[in-house]
């Protein structure tokens, strides 16, 4: 009886690997919509049902920014793509923060949304600097690019982004610390268990 209890931490590691590991899934699956059983309603993952939004969300947002940087006449190129990279970034983190279930502890929760923004924020950079160049050079090809941002927005390759985000290592560590997280619970289990025991 005595090795049951053993079994608390051991599935309370399992449990927090799972957690964590279901939490980045739920960011890219389903790619598509899928009937909910019992309900009359579809589900699909966090990224994949609001990419339309979300592009149009960062181009409203680039737009915005970008006449300001124009008419304001601000610094050097590289201030102002960070501005324009912060504010995309901050929005796409906004985003995800409510949506991921409540579900997935705190811990979890931020360094899903740590780990997505290092990747939005490597991929934004290249395409900020040929639209902040190209504004400056030609005030009209600021709305094309624009546009143009929002399309790579809107088809952008999010297997590609999933598999990217898993490859990193901060993935293993973040299933590793949940994991740990779930067997020191497990231990603080077993201890009131074997307190209530004597």
């Amino acid at each position: 009886m005595e090795y049951i209890l053993i079994l608390i931490p051991v599935i309370g590691g399992i449990s927090g690997w799972f957690t964590a590991a279901l939490a980045l899934k739920i960011l890219f699956r389903p790619a598509d919509p899928v009937k909910a059983p019992f309900a009359d309603r579809y589900i699909r993952g966090l990224l994949p049902g609001k990419q339309e939004h979300l592009a149009a969300g960062i181009r409203e947002i680039i737009q915005t920014q970008l006449q300001l940087a124009v008419t304001e006449e601000s610094g050097p190129a590289y201030e102002v793509r960070a501005n324009l990279s912060n504010t995309v970034v901050v929005s796409i983190k906004e985003h995800i923060q409510h949506k991921i279930p409540f579900l997935v502890p705190r811990g979890v929760r931020q360094k899903i949304i740590d780990l997505v923004e290092d990747v939005v924020r490597k991929e934004i950079t290249a395409f900020l600097d040929e639209l902040v160049y190209s504004v400056r050079k030609d005030r009209g090809a600021g709305s094309d690019l624009c546009r143009f941002i929002e399309e790579k927005i809107r088809t952008y390759d999010l297997a590609d982004l999933e598999t990217r985000v898993n490859r990193m290592t901060e993935v293993f560590y973040l299933k590793t610390g949940a994991a740990l997280i779930g067997v020191a619970a497990g231990l603080l289990q077993l201890l009131v268990a074997v307190a209530a025991r004597t």
